[in-house]
């Protein structure tokens, strides 16, 4: 943190650039970067709740979905705190993958969310199951939701697996 302060403070004297250049200087001022730019995260995530309570509701007051969109957002939000928890745990140092994360938890965890939805919209339009109980219509849904929500969730743990071993730059 002084290497950086100190660069910053002699930088343009003399006609001299410094650019300080180590592990931990990046790691410092991508974490200054990121809680700095915090009021800009909480502004995204609330377009992403009102994006999501518009597309997922039928656009009527009856089915607004307020609920299920900030459940599921909260959902989103308590799965990355806990993983960067346990990352911090397992004494890994923040690092300029973190300064994504949010935006794909939110992007990954609202997927399923209007996948799901979108099957249940299909089962109670469906005028042939209209004599079905909630509860086997709930589980007709997740039958048919489970596959593409299993199949991306899969797909994710892969992709992030070969992601952990890529050296960045």
């Amino acid at each position: 943190e002084y290497f950086v302060s100190v660069c910053n403070e002699e930088n343009g004297k003399d006609g001299v650039e410094i650019r300080p250049l180590s592990g931990r200087s990046f790691n410092d001022i991508s974490f200054e970067a990121v809680f700095f730019d915090a009021y800009k995260m909480m502004i995204g995530y609330l377009i992403m709740f009102i994006y999501t309570m518009l597309m997922l509701g039928r656009m009527n007051w009856l089915e607004i979905r307020l609920y299920l969109s900030g459940m599921g957002i909260l959902s989103c939000l308590m799965g990355l705190a806990s993983a960067m928890g346990i990352t911090f745990l397992l004494g890994l140092e923040y690092n300029q993958t973190h300064n994504v994360l949010p935006f794909i938890a939110i992007g990954i965890g609202i997927d399923d969310m209007f996948v799901i939805t979108e099957c249940w919209y299909n089962i109670i339009s469906d005028p042939s199951l209209a004599s079905l109980s909630i509860q086997e219509k709930m589980g007709r849904t997740m039958r048919h939701a489970g596959v593409s929500v299993t199949v991306t969730s899969i797909t994710d743990v892969l992709a992030f697996s070969l992601g952990a071993f890529t050296i960045m730059p």
